[in-house]
C-alpha cells in the first residue's frame, strides 16, 4: 500500500473506468457487497479504479471514517475480499490518497479479463430475522451507461453489456497471441510480424488527410478561444512552452450522435484514465468557466492552472466521431512543482505513456459510439511543439551523448488502425505515430521492447506516470 498525492484542487468525475462510493467498511456485509460488485465490474469493463470517500459530485466527504481506514484497506484484506467472491481471482492494489488531512482509498483493477468473472459466493445479511440477499451467485456485474445513461454498475448484465465484455475477453486472448508471436516468432520475418501486429491494413490516405485538417482546425480554434478569454498574463509563458496536439477521425462517421449533454457525458465517462494525466480529461474540474461549451455543432473546453502544477488545455467533441486535444507535456506540467525548469527535457517514457494512452482513448470512443468493428478506422494525427533546444530525455542531461532538438515544431506524424484493434497490437503504432518526432533529436530511436513494458503497465495501471 502506497501514499500518492494528487492535486489538492483537482475534483474527480466519475467515467466507466472509474468509480467514487462514500465510505465502506470492508467489514460489513451491505458494503462487502458494494465493493466486490464494484471491483468484479471494473475487471469485467477492461479494468479500472475504485475511489472511496468521496461525494457524487467528485468532492472529498467532509467527515471522518468511522474505522481504521489503513487496517480495513489493507491490501491482504481486499484481496482476500475479491478471491473469495469472484468467480477468477484478479489482482488488485490499493493505495491512500490524501485529501484535506484524510486518507481515502484507491483500488485499481487490473486489465486483462479472459473469461466474465461472475460473483463466486452469495453475500446475505439477516434482517428481522430473515436472509436478505445482497449480491447473488451466478451474477455479472458490468460498468454500464445503459441503466440511467450516466456510468453506473448494475449487479447483472444485459445481453448488449454482455456481448460487449465478450468482445474485451476475446481481444485479450488475441492480445496474449499477438505478444506471444512478438516477442518469440521474431526471426520468421518483419512482413509476418508487421500482419500480426497491425492486421495487415494500410492507412487510409482520405481518413488521414481528414485527421491532419482536423489537427488545424483544432489549432485555429485553441486560439480564437484563447483569445477571447482573455487569458492572464501568466498564462501567455505556458503558451510559449509549446504543446502536444492530436487529432482524431472516425471513419465511417459514427450515426445517431448530436452536441448534446448525453454525447459530452458519454464520451467523458468513456476515457479509462490510465494515468494521472489521462488525455480528454474532464475540464469542469476547474470551474464553470472551463466547462465544455458548444460551438459550431461541437463540444469546446479549454481549462488552464498556473499553480504548484501548470495546465493548458483545449479539446474539441464532434459528435461525428472527430476529437481533438492539445496540452501541455507532462514534464512542463510537474515542473513547478519539481522545482525544475520547464521546456528543457521532453521525457521519452512520458511521451511513449502519452501517445499509448492516447490511442487506448480513441479506442474506447469507438466502443462509447457503437463502432469498434473491423468496418471502422481510427485515423490520427500527432503535434509536437516547443521542441527547440530540448533534450529528449533526462537520461542524458549532463551526458555525453546530446539528443537535443534543433527545431521547434514537429511533422505531423500521422498513423490509422482499425477501431477493433487489440491493445497488444498497438505497440508498432506507438512507434510509427512518435518516429518523425523522436528523428527530429539528432536521430533519436527508442526501442520496441520499451513501448511494449510501458504499455502494458499502462493497461494494467501500473503506469508510474
Amino acid at each position: 500500500m502506497t501514499a500518492t498525492n494528487p492535486p489538492p484542487d483537482v475534483r474527480f468525475s466519475e467515467g466507466l473506468a472509474f468509480e467514487l462510493k462514500s465510505w465502506l467498511d470492508p467489514a460489513k456485509p451491505p458494503h462487502q457487497a458494494v465493493i466486490v460488485k464494484t471491483l468484479i465490474a471494473l475487471r469485467n469493463h477492461g479494468g479500472g479504479t475504485l475511489l472511496i470517500g468521496f461525494q457524487d459530485d467528485g468532492r472529498p466527504r467532509e467527515d471522518d471514517a468511522p474505522y481504521d481506514i489503513a487496517a480495513r484497506y489493507h491490501l491482504d484484506r481486499i484481496q482476500e475480499l475479491v478471491s473469495r467472491y469472484a468467480s477468477e481471482p484478479f489482482e488488485v492494489r490499493v493505495e491512500l490518497l490524501d485529501r484535506n488531512a484524510r486518507q481515502h482509498p484507491r483500488i485499481n483493477v487490473a486489465a486483462g479479463v479472459r473469461t466474465p468473472v461472475r460473483v463466486k459466493a452469495t453475500i446475505v445479511q439477516e434482517r428481522d430475522g430473515e436472509p436478505v440477499i445482497l449480491l447473488a451467485k451466478g451474477e455479472i456485474p458490468i460498468r454500464t451507461l445503459a441503466s440511467n445513461g450516466r456510468p453506473s454498475t448494475v449487479a447483472d448484465c444485459s445481453k448488449d453489456d454482455l456481448e460487449r465484455l465478450m468482445q474485451v475477453c476475446f481481444d485479450n486472448r488475441e492480445a496474449d497471441i499477438a505478444r506471444f508471436i512478438r516477442r518469440n516468432l521474431t526471426d520468421i520475418g518483419p512482413a509476418i510480424a508487421e500482419i500480426m501486429s497491425t492486421g495487415g491494413l494500410a492507412p487510409q490516405p482520405s481518413g488521414s488527410q481528414l485527421a491532419a485538417d482536423f489537427l488545424d482546425v483544432g489549432d485555429r480554434h485553441f486560439a480564437e478561444e484563447y483569445d477571447r478569454r482573455q487569458v492572464p498574463a501568466e498564462i501567455a509563458e505556458l503558451r510559449g512552452w509549446g504543446s502536444r496536439e492530436v487529432a482524431l477521425v472516425i471513419s465511417p462517421a459514427p450515426d445517431g450522435f448530436r452536441a448534446n449533454h448525453d454525447f459530452l457525458r458519454r464520451m467523458l465517462s468513456a476515457v479509462p484514465r490510465y494515468s494521472s494525466y489521462p488525455p480528454w480529461l474532464d475540464t469542469a474540474v476547474g470551474g464553470i468557466e472551463s466547462e465544455a461549451k458548444v460551438r459550431e455543432g461541437r463540444w469546446e473546453a479549454m481549462l488552464y492552472v498556473s499553480d504548484i502544477f501548470d495546465a493548458l488545455t483545449f479539446e474539441m467533441f464532434d459528435p461525428n466521431g472527430q476529437f481533438y486535444e492539445r496540452r501541455l507535456n507532462l514534464l512542463d506540467v510537474i515542473a513547478r512543482r519539481n522545482q525544475a525548469s520547464p521546456r528543457t527535457v521532453l521525457g521519452e517514457r512520458q511521451v511513449i505513456t502519452d501517445v499509448a494512452e492516447v490511442f487506448l482513448t480513441g479506442l474506447a470512443f469507438a466502443n462509447a459510439m457503437g463502432v469498434a468493428d473491423a468496418d471502422h478506422e481510427l485515423h490520427w494525427a500527432f503535434r509536437w511543439t516547443g521542441l527547440h533546444n530540448r533534450i529528449v530525455d533526462a537520461w542524458f542531461v549532463g551526458g555525453p551523448s546530446r539528443y537535443i532538438s534543433a527545431e521547434d515544431t514537429s511533422p505531423v506524424c500521422q498513423v490509422s488502425f482499425p477501431a477493433d484493434t487489440p491493445a497488444s497490437a498497438l505497440v508498432p503504432l506507438i512507434e510509427k505515430a512518435m518516429v518523425p518526432m523522436f528523428e527530429m533529436f539528432r536521430g533519436y530511436s527508442t526501442q520496441a521492447q520499451q513501448i511494449d513494458e510501458m504499455l502494458t503497465a499502462l493497461i494494467n495501471r501500473r503506469s508510474q506516470y
